[in-house]
């Protein structure tokens, strides 16, 4: 199950490639489709309170997109499986499920997130938190709770992300497996460059200073943002 904001889309287009490798394997991914203007409208902005973040406004649009997809998910699955259940259902992220949890206990799910809401709430690239901000953590925290002590496993990218799962929303350890993100290389050697210029990496896409990416930009190799 496809959250399919941002870099999830990109994530399961690599899930995609590598499904179509295996034949031990039947992967159906389901992607949750755009935002209806209903959806819309139950996550617009309100005037004067979406500048303090007091408008509940990531709730809203978490509880209208979980609430399109528990209405759907029955269908979509007969479609993937006529006449079956899959075997397991993995949610990307958590927030799909967040009102999916009656027909989601009738089916083995994990889940992969690589922040919690009680993270994510806080350090959000289109806004800045303020006193607020923990309002929405409070309001969502009784159904992302509920997605995790429900779920198999919690697939944390992050031990980061895996510690706010246990402290923030008291799901035991044993639940919890950390797998990071990005691909393992082998150990880098230092080699003489003769003279030639540093390498330049170019990083394309949104809210990089909010994602840290330019952090190493004081010192080699030269990194460009864009």
């Amino acid at each position: 199950m496809n959250e399919n904001i941002g870099g999830h889309a990109t994530v399961h287009h690599h899930l995609r490639t590598v499904a179509a490798e295996r034949d031990d394997l039947d992967v159906r991914i389901i992607d949750v489709p755009p935002p209806t203007f209903l959806r819309k409208v139950a996550a617009v902005a309100v005037p004067g309170l979406a500048r303090l973040d007091a408008d509940l406004r990531s709730v809203r649009y978490q509880l209208a997109q979980s609430a399109s997809v528990a209405r759907q998910l029955p269908r979509w699955l007969a479609e993937a499986w006529p006449g079956e259940r899959p075997d397991v259902v993995h949610l990307y992220t958590h927030n799909v499920g967040l009102l999916a949890g009656r027909l989601l206990r009738e089916i083995p799910y994990v889940v992969t997130i690589d922040s919690t809401n009680a993270q994510s709430n806080l350090m959000h690239p289109a806004r800045e938190p303020t006193r607020f901000s923990s309002w929405s953590t409070r309001a969502v925290r009784p159904f992302e709770r509920r997605v995790y002590a429900q779920a198999h496993r919690v697939i944390a990218n992050s031990a980061w992300c895996a510690r706010s799962v246990r402290e923030d929303y008291g799901i035991a350890a044993e639940k919890i497996e950390v797998v990071p993100m990005g691909v393992a290389l082998p150990k880098l050697s230092r080699v003489g460059r003769g003279g030639r210029p540093l390498p330049r990496i170019l990083f394309i896409g949104r809210s990089h200073g909010a994602q840290g990416w330019l952090r190493p930009a004081r010192g080699p190799p030269t990194l460009v943002g864009r």
